[in-house]
């Protein structure tokens, strides 16, 4: 049976894995202690935050037919927020919703759905891949940064932000020169928690500012039984544009300016939490892509391949998976 190492534990990563493990074994490597990626929730006790991906849509027969099963067995359900819009301070277009087509969260937290596909996966967490090499035997070693080694993969599939992927894969990979490099920008994240309640005329909505995105009441998706927990987002241009500075100095900037724009009052706030994305979000491609060597056995995927969308990451990984299946 073949070996395939896939790096990066996201959705399309564990997309891949899934459809891999019936024809090769796969093992799935990730950095951080659980799988999911920016499908990831932040436990501040009594405060939960799903502090990265907010939401997502099914457009598509496969990624519908793939969310079915999930949403039977309750891993997935319908979000029917009251959504609004926020210019200058003016909340306005309130939709509700349960009369468009369904929004989806994990339940009862966002990074659900990344625990549930990593169960029937072996997922080594907290192994930071730092480097790939092939020896003569055109087989496939991985190195951690704590030196360690995981040796005679077949197939190596890199899951990861472009410009990470571009900085593991070898300059002579087939598709290599075709990785676009800095197509994700970043985003930061604050998350507030209050022990009074708050009268919020929405449960989301999206931010027209310079520096502000979106803002929602975490503790209104389904599940969330917590006390008032709001995950407010900047945009991706600003961002980009204080990336590298100081966080404390970007968390003073960012809670000044929601108390300034939405009335919120942060200093009231029990928690006050500031998470730095720094690949988040990615515009459309023209074309969707698929970036496999067949003859080196190389792969990469991810949402950044078609669209910054969850729904992007799994088809990224359905349609890499699939190709490489032929080959096996």
């Amino acid at each position: 049976m073949k070996q395939i190492a896939i790096i990066g534990g996201g959705l399309s990563g564990l997309v891949t894995a899934r459809l891999l493990q019936k024809t090769a074994q796969v093992t799935v490597f990730e950095k951080s202690p659980g799988c999911g990626g920016r499908m990831a929730t932040r436990f501040a006790n009594p405060f939960i935050f799903d502090h990265g991906t907010q939401f997502f849509k099914a457009r598509s027969n496969d990624f519908q037919t793939f969310l079915d099963p999930l949403i039977k067995q309750g891993v997935i359900q319908r979000w029917d927020a009251n959504f609004s819009e926020i210019k200058n301070g003016v909340v306005s277009k309130k939709i509700i919703w349960s009369n468009h087509e369904p929004h989806y969260v994990g339940y009862p937290n966002m990074n659900s759905l990344g625990l549930y596909l990593s169960e029937s996966l072996t997922c080594i967490s907290k192994t930071h891949i730092k480097s790939i090499d092939q020896n003569r035997f055109s087989k496939w070693t991985l190195t951690d940064t704590a030196g360690v080694r995981y040796d005679n993969f077949d197939w190596v599939i890199v899951s990861t932000p472009a410009k990470q992927s571009a900085e593991l894969l070898p300059s002579h990979c087939q598709f290599y020169h075709q990785l676009p490099q800095e197509c994700m920008k970043g985003c930061f994240t604050i998350m507030l928690g209050f022990t009074d309640s708050l009268n919020l005329p929405y449960d989301a909505a999206i931010i027209h500012d310079p520096m502000l995105s979106w803002i929602s009441l975490n503790h209104t998706k389904p599940g969330r039984l917590t006390s008032p927990a709001l995950v407010i987002h900047s945009t991706n241009d600003w961002a980009e544009f204080h990336l590298n500075n100081d966080i404390t100095q970007v968390h003073s900037q960012l809670t000044h300016h929601i108390q300034d724009i939405l009335g919120i009052n942060t200093k009231t706030a029990a928690c006050n939490i500031i998470h730095r994305w720094r690949y988040a979000n990615c515009q459309k491609h023209d074309s969707e892509k698929l970036f496999i060597d067949h003859n080196l056995k190389l792969a990469a995927c991810g949402d950044w391949c078609i669209q910054g969308r969850v729904e992007a990451a799994f088809l990224s990984g359905l349609k890499t998976a699939n190709a490489i299946k032929q080959s096996l």
